[in-house]
């Protein structure tokens, strides 16, 4: 349920790791952006924030995600506020890997809504509610959740708790995501209040089981989704199989803190 309050703190969390768009299956639609934007205006709400931090290596690079996008064209055309999570106040949480620093709007707010992209993902499997959370996390602490991602993913979002999911699967991502896979449009919109099970309806949805995305194994060993909700899954049926990311050994080392150093005289 929204807010009583029309002047609430609302605010959106799209994917915006990097400057890749959406119609190439990277980032969170412009359409469902100012759908969910024009949604909550015509019902009077006035205090509404877009909030995202790109991935270090795009700031390191004084790339602006949010003009390349044009999120800020939208956030002008719409008078709402745009908030670069990387260089915004934060609180420090605990994670698995030890003290993170997470954006204080992300937690300090009346109504967060997690607007997600549907892709494969490398490493986990996919990528769609609960991992859109690790942008919520400022600079080199969004590299250091990766040195356990898999329980990192169930820990940020036993911090972090969004009112509502509205996940973007107008064109999605196959193959090797979250950012070199191939687009595949599926005209698919999923709103509900529980990432975890969004998540784990996904698996359904598109041709995945939980071996291959480990994190929603942690979830269920937390019980943060159950045996019936897993029974559930036998009446849904399979929309389209996405295919999969191909194992990248390189990142699996580098992920994994192998490194070598090659060196020329």
């Amino acid at each position: 349920n929204l807010p009583k309050n029309k002047n609430a703190a609302i605010v959106l969390k799209p994917n915006l790791n990097n400057d890749m768009n959406a119609l190439i299956g990277n980032s969170t639609d412009l359409r469902v952006i100012v759908s969910v934007i024009k949604a909550l205006q015509k019902r009077k709400y006035k205090n509404i924030t877009i909030a995202d931090g790109p991935n270090c290596g795009i700031d390191h690079m004084n790339i602006d995600v949010f003009k390349r996008l044009r999120i800020d064209k939208i956030a002008e055309t719409f008078n709402v506020k745009t908030v670069n999570l990387n260089k915004s106040d934060y609180k420090i949480v605990e994670l698995e890997t030890g003290k993170a620093k997470v954006g204080k709007i992300i937690l300090e707010n009346d109504f967060l809504i997690n607007l997600p992209k549907v892709k494969t993902h490398i490493e986990v499997g996919m990528t769609i509610c609960l991992k859109n959370f690790v942008g919520c996390f400022q600079a080199l602490d969004k590299r250091n959740i990766h040195d356990s991602l898999i329980r990192n993913i169930v820990k940020m979002n036993e911090i972090i708790k969004p009112d509502l999911n509205i996940v973007d699967g107008l064109i999605a991502m196959e193959g090797n995501g979250p950012a070199s896979g191939i687009p595949k449009k599926l005209n698919l919109v999923l709103i509900g209040e529980n990432s975890f099970k969004i998540d784990l309806l996904c698996t359904k949805l598109f041709g995945f089981d939980l071996n291959y995305v480990p994190y929603l194994k942690v979830a269920l060993e937390k019980n943060h989704i159950n045996q019936e909700d897993l029974n559930y899954l036998n009446n849904v049926k399979e929309i389209v199989k996405l295919k999969r990311a191909k194992e990248n050994i390189f990142a699996k080392l580098f992920l994994n803190k192998f490194f070598v150093i090659l060196r020329y005289n």
